[in-house]
């Protein structure tokens, strides 16, 4: 019985493979692809049925019809996307690809704000660790004035060669598919040997996933609205924060999503998403204007080739927003900085002379394009070596390397300096006097201290 049942498994298997050679053919499904295959309770069933899949997929390329092996034409969802390649959909809908890209929102994987934790335990629940950088609804805001500002009118001859994009009602899926294939063009990217961008290209990986999940927010919402709505012309923002509360808790979003979105979500103002999309260079924003307001707030404006032409379509898109925020009334544009994954300040557009909002937090600035520009011969690209760097009491470097504070060195060891700390077991004992130096004089997180302060080590 077990033997027929593993027949028909195959079998249906073999048909199942052929699937995504047919489903390939259209664009429009590919918004929405299941996952097959998988083991909810992650037992060591899904390994013997993931072996079955190769095995029928392997069986069916070799019996396959030949004319089956081309590669289905990609359809284009609307007459919008013209011929430019950047507002071409990809049909990856095929099993195994890694190109696919997931729309849930709110987002289940476990997303906090890393500062309150400490490295190690940032490491292995929220992957990749960021440092001191804030969360989202924190980045500070910077300002220019408009009057200073070169603004730019969709007709202008700087951007005859961009596409001016308006992401309004039913077309932000279409911003989302731009946002996911910037994201895995900058994945696997890396700096050169000199460093030159790696601000740059740090900021976008950090920047680029909160900006498609806003995206992926504002278009649900705009879905819930217009559900909600009896008129043939929903509204396209909610009135209050009482409102928002509820459809935040209606979609069972976590503290941290709501937060997050609650930085751009249309409460009693506009929202607008806005982009310059060429096959040389994209950028895209998400800006906001409450009428009577004297400034605009730019949220985001990133580019997608942060090493090449994404810079310049970003200044240019800033200039574009600061025309539109002339003819609303405004007289400034306010933009939020973004972050390097270690948690360094990006200021936006540094050619145009943004300053901080009084008020706003500063954060220490990145300056790794001016450190690389005024090393190019000398060993700053090389890795940091710990191993060589003094320490004011034996076995101290260990201990940080441990605590993944390491980069602290130099502070601790100067108050062990101060303190006239002569052993390891000494720096453990005041381990909290030092966490109160280091605070004051570095840049030390509540999560790092919590790290410094655990007796387990």
């Amino acid at each position: 019985m077990t033997s027929a049942v593993a027949v028909a498994s195959f079998t249906s298997l073999c048909a199942w493979s052929l699937l995504p050679c047919q489903s390939a053919r259209s664009a429009r499904g590919a918004s929405s692809v299941k996952s097959y295959g998988s083991s909810e309770n992650g037992s060591g069933g899904s390994v013997v049925l993931v072996g079955t899949v190769v095995a029928a997929r392997s069986w069916c390329r070799r019996h396959r019809p030949r004319h089956s092996r081309r590669a289905a034409p990609l359809e284009l969802a609307s007459d919008f996307d013209a011929e430019d390649p950047e507002l071409r959909v990809e049909a990856a809908h095929s099993v195994g690809a890694f190109s696919l890209t997931s729309t849930l929102w709110p987002p289940k994987k476990l997303l906090t704000n890393t500062a309150q934790l400490s490295p190690i335990k940032a490491e292995t629940s929220v992957g990749r660790y960021t440092g001191s950088a804030p969360v989202f609804a924190e980045w500070p805001f910077y300002e220019i004035e408009i009057a200073n500002v070169s603004c730019l009118e969709d007709s202008a001859e700087e951007l005859q060669s961009y596409r001016v994009v308006n992401f309004e009602q039913g077309l932000l899926t279409r911003a989302f598919v731009l946002t996911s294939r910037w994201q895995k063009m900058n994945l696997g990217r890396s700096a050169g040997f000199q460093l030159l961008g790696m601000g740059l290209l740090s900021g976008f990986k950090s920047t680029n996933p909160i900006l498609m999940r806003e995206l992926q927010g504002l278009n649900i919402l705009q879905g819930y609205l217009a559900e909600k709505s009896e008129s043939e012309s929903p509204p396209t923002s909610l009135q209050s924060e009482v409102e928002f509360d509820e459809f935040m808790k209606e979609m069972e979003a976590s503290d941290f999503i709501t937060e997050e979105f609650r930085a751009v979500a249309p409460v009693q103002r506009d929202v607008y998403v806005t982009g310059l999309v060429s096959s040389a260079g994209s950028s895209l924003s998400i800006w906001t204007w409450k009428p009577g307001d004297d400034y605009i707030e730019v949220h985001f404006c990133l580019g997608h080739d942060c090493l090449a032409e994404g810079p310049l379509a970003e200044e240019r898109l800033m200039r574009l927003l600061a025309g539109r925020a002339a003819a609303l009334g405004a007289h400034s544009l306010r933009c939020r900085a973004r972050f390097t994954e270690k948690g360094k300040l990006l200021v936006p557009c540094k050619s145009l002379g943004f300053k901080l909002v009084p008020g706003e937090s500063e954060f220490p600035e990145d300056m790794s394009d001016e450190d690389a520009m005024s090393n190019l011969d000398s060993n700053f690209t090389k890795p940091k070596d710990y191993r060589f760097l003094p320490e004011a009491v034996p076995g101290l470097r260990t201990w940080l390397l441990l605590l993944c504070l390491e980069e602290k060195i130099d502070v601790a060891n100067e108050w062990c300096n101060e303190m006239g700390a002569a052993t390891l077991e000494e720096v453990i004992e005041s381990r909290e006097e030092l966490a109160d130096f280091l605070e004051e004089n570095s840049t030390l997180t509540p999560g790092e201290r919590e790290a410094l302060l655990e007796r387990d080590r």
